[in-house]
């Protein structure tokens, strides 16, 4: 709403000096506690892979199911449930139908992972392990 605010009251678009100032501390508590932590770039001793490593893997297996539920039709699964159901009409005449009739089922499940917040994506990892 700022950004909108202040854009509109103003000839530029941009941020009000608070927000602004706000945004530009979370930026710099990201890449100092995330983007740039040295101990999340080293191997791990006990699993031979680095963080990193272990969250690619993670998104590959996400990934992979999710796209095999999209090409099989699994309904029940969470791709379909928690993704495609929410934005799609009841006869996915508007995303997944149109997406599978150009074999790019693949984009549903890009969109799918983007749109996860951690705590969810954990939750589906889990889940999606368990299975495997």
């Amino acid at each position: 709403m700022d950004l909108i605010n202040f854009s509109w009251e103003n000839d530029v678009i941009g941020y009000s000096e608070n927000i602004f100032e706000a945004l530009k501390e979370l930026k710099e508590f990201n890449y100092d506690n995330i983007y740039l932590r040295r101990d999340l770039r080293i191997k791990r001793v006990e699993s031979n892979l680095t963080f990193f490593d272990e969250v690619r893997k993670k998104f590959q297996l996400i990934f992979e199911k999710s796209l095999n539920d999209l090409q099989e039709e699994n309904y029940e699964t969470p791709v379909f449930k928690d993704h495609v159901e929410y934005i799609d009409d009841p006869n996915y005449n508007h995303y997944f139908n149109p997406l599978k009739k150009e074999k790019k089922l693949t984009l549903i499940a890009r969109d799918y992972i983007a749109g996860m917040s951690d705590k969810y994506f954990a939750q589906t990892y889990e889940l999606l392990h368990e299975e495997k």
